[in-house]
């Protein structure tokens, strides 16, 4: 839904659609060229220790939101 609105707002606040969806487009590409690039650096530079860290974090805030439902953590 939001994506609709951002999208609805791009095209009333531009004169040109086209131009306005073509700006969105490109940051889009750039932005997630930029993520996957950083993320395959990181990856190969750290590989088990990412996918540890990442399970012990995932486990971490699957704990906490568990707790939080049973009235045992209260933040």
């Amino acid at each position: 839904m939001n994506l609709i609105w951002v999208f609805l707002v791009g095209v009333g606040l531009s004169k040109d659609a086209f131009a306005a969806a073509i700006c969105k487009g490109l940051t889009t590409f750039g932005t997630s060229f930029f993520g996957f690039q950083v993320g395959k650096f990181f990856g190969l530079a750290l590989k088990d220790k990412a996918q540890v860290t990442g399970g012990v974090i995932l486990i971490a805030l699957g704990t906490k939101i568990l707790l939080e439902h049973l009235g045992i953590l209260v933040l």
